[in-house]
């Protein structure tokens, strides 16, 4: 019974993160972490996943880091309840400026929402290879990657990611202008 509560309320954890009410989360997940010793090993790692996106929202990049690395190995344990781990790790380390680090856990984060087909965060995560690519040199494979999300995005209807492409457009073309004006 109390596991039934404790997922329910760590589902909920869940929810206010997504929402953005990191206030709400703060005072909720204290209250909960009194019961930590109280946790299945499932629900101790989700809670503890949880902290780490709690982190990375507030731009504690070194602590959501460190969290989610502590979590690494049970990572495949929960692969199929827990499918947003490498996303959020590799996030974590594009904002550390650990770029191949990115590349390695967006590929793996890509690879369990193919197998999933979570289409939407396939697109998110070809978003964060495709910014990481860039950061590395590797242009063409960026090329390809945004090709690839223009396409997923247009099937999907995602016009988010749309305006996205169209202002990156946009500003590339601005650019070029700029460009020539003075040097041309």
């Amino acid at each position: 019974m109390y596991g039934q509560i404790y997922l329910y309320e760590l589902y909920r954890l869940r929810y206010l993160l997504l929402t953005n009410r990191l206030q709400e989360f703060d005072e909720a997940a204290a209250l909960m972490h009194k019961y930590n010793s109280k946790f299945s090993p499932f629900e101790a790692n989700l809670f503890d996943f949880l902290q780490g996106i709690y982190y990375g929202q507030k731009e504690q990049f070194a602590h959501a880091l460190a969290i989610h690395s502590r979590n690494e190995a049970d990572a495949e344990l929960y692969l199929t309840k827990v499918t947003d781990y490498y996303y959020y790790l590799s996030a974590v380390h594009g904002h550390l400026y650990h770029y191949s680090l990115s590349v390695h856990y967006a590929c793996k984060a890509l690879r369990v929402y193919q197998n999933s087909n979570n289409l939407l965060r396939i697109v998110y995560v070809k978003m964060i290879l495709a910014v990481n690519f860039i950061f590395i040199g590797q242009y063409e494979k960026s090329e390809e990657t945004l090709l690839l999300i223009l396409r997923d995005a247009e099937q999907l209807k995602d016009r988010e990611s749309l305006d996205y492409y169209a202002t990156a457009l946009q500003l590339k073309e601005a650019l070029r202008h700029t460009a020539c004006n003075n040097f041309c």
